[in-house]
């Protein structure tokens, strides 16, 4: 289904986040550019987690990623949590 401008939802939920994505430097065309990426950017976490039209699709991951860390350090038990 297109929209009157001629695009998809999907369309316009990808440009929200690549321009929130460019508005923390990342220099990006698509939200696939993250996917393709050889390092990974931290500095596209927030983002991912703030707008919301990357939350149904950064979601899972991200918390994938954070379940699978350690809860503790030696000296800061149970800092994970503290996020």
């Amino acid at each position: 289904m297109t929209r009157s401008d001629g695009k998809t939802p999907g369309e316009k939920e990808d440009e929200a986040v690549v321009a929130a994505l460019r508005r923390v430097g990342l220099d990006v065309q698509s939200v696939y550019d993250l996917v393709n990426m050889k390092t990974p950017d931290p500095a596209a976490v927030p983002v991912l987690i703030e707008v919301p039209e990357a939350r149904p699709v950064a979601a899972p991951p991200l918390l994938r990623e954070f379940l699978s860390l350690p809860s503790n350090t030696r000296s800061q038990p149970h800092t994970k949590y503290a996020a």
